[in-house]
């Protein structure tokens, strides 16, 4: 089976975010905008991804100090990188790992799944939950 991807084309955080001012069109057309509309664009959307301050024109960084070009040759990049359509990480989704769909049966809270259906890999360290081994005596 091939995974698919979810693709949202429009909206955001809220009428005064990635709508507003239709950032989210804007960054598909990037190449065809006007250096102007291009700084204009990556610097909204480094302010809502917070990667950078925009003020007056300019970019800022953590120190509020203006950005040099170095610096905004990355913080283009890092923007055009992390929005759009793209792959996720699999720390955040691996389908990979998505066996098939499950019936499973619960009491309460406590799920009762058979071992061979768990992914390969599992971190509870970073969740509130645990595992217990239960013997199937059917």
């Amino acid at each position: 089976m091939k995974p698919l991807p979810l693709i949202v084309g429009f909206g955001g955080i809220n009428s005064a975010g990635r709508s507003s001012f239709h950032h989210s069109y804007k960054r598909i057309i990037y190449d065809s905008l006007d250096n102007h509309e291009k700084k204009t664009t990556i610097g909204s959307l480094a302010v809502l991804m917070g990667l950078a301050k925009y003020k007056n024109g300019k970019f800022y960084n953590e120190s509020n100090q203006v950005m040099p070009k170095s610096e905004l040759t990355i913080l283009e990049q890092k923007v055009l990188e992390g929005t759009l359509i793209r792959t996720l990480s699999a720390s955040h989704f691996n389908p990979k790992e998505v066996k098939k769909s499950l019936d499973i049966s619960a009491k309460g809270n406590i799920f009762n799944l058979k071992t061979k259906t768990l992914p390969s890999s599992l971190d509870h360290t970073s969740y509130h939950w645990s595992m217990w081994l239960q013997l199937d005596l059917h």
